[in-house]
């Protein structure tokens, strides 16, 4: 008898932990914040909504980096190192940031008025 109620009682308890946990994962934690950077135009927010959005092309574009380094050893296995990808991945979208900022606001010349009062 208990042989056939040890079974139901794991399977009751594993989907009564599964609903738990679903229901505490529910709310993401970082979207608030995350959406108030965005209205403040945060660099913070640019930047992970760049992560966010390229990730598989920054993905797939250094893994091919990473075989084709494998294959040839041009780099002599740097970079196949997790802390040099980091940098490496780091700088990309820390680059675009950067980019992305200095062609969205040029700096204003010393003889233009100032419209925005």
């Amino acid at each position: 008898m208990s042989l056939t109620i040890l079974p139901a009682l794991f399977a009751v308890t594993l989907f009564l932990c599964m609903a738990v946990l679903l229901h505490l994962t529910r709310k993401k934690l970082i979207e608030e914040p995350l959406q108030q950077a965005r209205a403040r135009r945060s660099p913070i927010a640019a930047f992970v909504d760049d992560l966010q959005h390229h990730r598989w092309i920054v993905i797939i574009g250094l893994a091919l980096l990473v075989a084709l380094d494998k294959h040839f050893g041009f780099s002599g296995g740097l970079l196949q190192s997790r802390l040099v990808l980091a940098i490496l991945i780091t700088s990309i979208f820390l680059g675009r940031l950067l980019l992305r900022r200095s062609q969205a606001a040029p700096p204003p010349t010393a003889g233009s008025p100032n419209l925005n009062h």
